[in-house]
């Protein structure tokens, strides 16, 4: 998977992301689970991740976007900021 150490980071405070993360590996899933979670979805009212959990979680998505062969959908999802370029 990737370093246990951003693993470790993520499942002190959050074990069930640290799951799904682990359930999600080698899928089309993983990309758009983990840009859901670095995204407000409650209209401001979410506190957001610490910095060391955020760190954690774009490694792990980079690590995956290393290792597993692109689909045509995670193709669509790599790009945030395209995906937002008309904000």
């Amino acid at each position: 998977m990737t370093t246990q150490s951003d693993l470790d980071t993520i499942n002190a405070s959050y074990p069930h992301i640290s799951k799904m993360l682990g359930e999600k590996w080698g899928t089309k899933d993983l990309v758009p689970y983990i840009e859901h979670l670095l995204q407000d979805t409650r209209d401001g009212s979410r506190r957001g991740f610490p910095f060391q959990v955020m760190a954690a979680l774009v490694n792990i998505q980079s690590q995956h976007l290393h290792e597993t062969p692109a689909t045509p959908d995670q193709t669509q999802t790599r790009d945030t900021w395209a995906r937002h370029s008309h904000l």
